[in-house]
Parts: C-alpha cells; structure tokens; sequence
C-alpha cells in the first residue's frame, strides 16, 4: 500500500511487469528523485496548490523540457538517464494527452535480454543443439520432461521463459544442416 501511494504522490504509476508509467498529476510543487550515479529526477509543477487537493488536473506536461502529449512514457524516458517533469495544473480537465496510447502487456515488441535461459541457447559451443532444441520447442513438440535438462534448469524450468528466448533467438541461430 505504502509503495502505491508513493507513487501516486510522484504523479506516476508503475504498470507491473512493464517499463510503462501512466502520468497524472504530482502532488508536490517540485520533488528531485536522486537515482544514482549523479543521475537525478526532477519534477515540478505549476498552478495547483502544492498538496494535491485542488487544481490537481493535468493542463499540460513538458518531459525533458519538450511537450509531451502522451499520458504514459517508460523507464528510459525519465528514469534511466534522469531527466525532467514539468507539469502545468488546473482546476478543470483538459485533454492534454492526444498522443499513442501506451503499450498493453500482450503487444509489446519481444525484448531479448542477457539472461542465463538466453546466453545459453546462444553459446557456440550448443549452437547445433541449441537450434535443434529451439525448432522442436517452438514447434509444441517439447514439454517440460523431456526438453533438454541444461536449458530447462538455466531458464528455471519456466516454459514462458525458453520460449521467449527461443523467439528471441530464432533468426540469430542459423539453421543446423
């Protein structure tokens, strides 16, 4: 509970296992986030009353000092370089955010990352295997008993998992003649 309403006070919500943030307005006036490594988040609003009971609506938002029409944006926007919030607030709503609709969970772009389930359908050393092994899974034709034990165990013996990486790989790994 306490996290949710941390996050409600910033003016952003985190969307679970997501990179995604929906915005609405900060209660604060102006609030820095000191994120490491001399990399900081500042946020700060104007004309609403510094506590977030009136005048709290969103007239306008500029992110990293341009306008930003969008009522989502990602860790990399604000959060991965630092970076800036600048809201403008106001007593009625407006519609400030005409831009894309954030991502749903379901149509995301695979990412592939450097995982343990990946690095090791990506070594060399399994490269025939490893494609072998990724042709039949991604087929069905693999289940949990009688998939290869390295990859199961490396990917925590999670279906999703050697999937995704599987996908993620798919056209990197060469065909096995």
């Amino acid at each position: 509970m306490q996290t949710w309403l941390l996050w409600n006070m910033i003016g952003l919500y985190p969307i679970t296992g997501q990179t995604t943030f929906l915005i609405h307005s900060p209660w604060f006036q102006s609030m820095t986030i000191n994120l490491g490594s001399g990399k900081k988040l500042l946020i700060t609003s104007t004309g609403g009353d510094g506590n977030g009971d009136t005048n709290y609506h969103v007239q306008s938002l500029k992110v990293n000092g341009k306008a930003w029409n969008k009522s989502w944006l990602t860790w990399n926007d604000v959060f991965a370089n630092g970076g800036t919030m600048e809201f403008v607030l106001g007593a009625k709503p407006v519609q400030w955010a005409t831009g894309a609709l954030p991502p749903s969970p379901g149509t995301e772009p695979k990412t592939c990352n450097s995982d343990n389930c990946l690095r090791n359908l990506r070594d060399p050393r399994y490269l025939v295997s490893a494609t072998s092994f990724c042709n039949t899974y991604l087929a069905k034709g693999v289940i949990a008993a009688t998939a290869i034990p390295t990859y199961l165990k490396n990917c925590n013996a999670s279906p999703a998992r050697v999937s995704s990486a599987c996908s993620c790989i798919a056209t990197a790994i060469p065909t096995s003649t």
